[in-house]
């Protein structure tokens, strides 16, 4: 930022790729575009405000550069395709009567084709992975059979016993980050209830308990009397037995708060973690 150095000074070593993005003002007003000529593809596609120009894996220097201002949500100054080439897989292969390959990327064939030439070891590298993990591979050897996973570039076959490789397992490892679940906004916070206290000066506060028992079963007195022949009353009494503990527990009160012994109101604030899943469940029994 504001003339210092990017990259590296009497350690000969290439860049190979750049990003450049506006802050503040800047940022609000104009887009910057980018572009680079690379060893061996030329001049790639424009990039901008951040994004990836070059290439990665590849061994390719920068030779040249090319930045323009434009204002913001203005055309681009060409093509945007293909700004940046980067390599994720690496592959080397040990042939019959040729020895070990020279290393192939990305789709490229390693081995021979039409030469009726075994393939007899292999070893398997990713490139710049993006997330965390690693390659692992398995071969089936001549004669010997599946031999144990390797990974990361190490050999998988054998050399100079003139085996052929028969088969191969390849597979990635590590772990996909899951999103935690948030919930409902309401399980999140505190439901607050508002009780009248009235006190003489000099009155004790006391702990306000709830009974839950007296609780559901004025619930389903209420909304259920009436509504249902009395089979069916029995039969979702016992399941509200059963599930209202669940949906009731976790519930904690505090006592109202008097600072000053005239005070008259204060806030009583309720923890209801699971009061959300009280009345789901009180709907779907009212209305099952």
């Amino acid at each position: 930022m504001n003339d210092d150095t990017s990259g590296t000074s009497g350690q000969s070593k290439r860049l190979e790729a750049i990003r450049i993005k506006l802050t503040d003002e800047l940022a609000e007003n104009y887009d910057i575009y980018y572009r680079v000529h690379s060893q061996e593809f030329g001049w790639l596609g424009w990039a901008k405000n951040g994004e990836s120009a070059g290439t990665a894996g590849y061994s390719y220097r920068l030779e040249a550069i090319e930045v323009k201002l434009v204002e913001k949500g203005g055309k681009a100054p060409g093509s945007t395709q293909d700004a940046y080439r980067q390599r994720y897989v690496s592959y080397q292969t040990h042939v019959q009567d040729i020895g070990w390959q020279g290393i192939k990327y990305d789709g490229d064939v390693a081995g021979t084709s039409g030469q009726s030439k075994r393939l007899e070891a292999i070893n398997i590298s990713l490139s710049n992975p993006l997330y965390s993990g690693s390659i692992e591979y398995q071969t089936h050897v001549q004669d010997i059979g599946w031999q144990g996973w390797k990974a990361n570039g190490q050999m998988a076959g054998t050399s100079g016993q003139s085996k052929r490789l028969e088969a191969i397992r390849i597979k990635l490892t590590g772990k996909r980050k899951r999103k935690k679940k948030t919930g409902h906004r309401f399980l999140k916070e505190e439901c607050q209830l508002a009780l009248l206290s009235f006190s003489k000066a000099g009155a004790k506060v006391r702990t306000l308990k709830h009974n839950f028992q007296m609780f559901r079963k004025f619930f389903f007195t209420f909304l259920f009397q009436g509504r249902s022949s009395e089979r069916n009353l029995w039969q979702r009494r016992e399941k509200w037995k059963l599930t209202a503990p669940f949906y009731c527990q976790n519930v904690k009160t505090s006592p109202p708060s008097f600072p000053k012994a005239d005070a008259k109101v204060a806030l009583l604030r309720t923890s209801a973690k699971y009061i959300q899943a009280f009345f789901e469940g009180l709907r779907e029994l009212f209305h099952n």
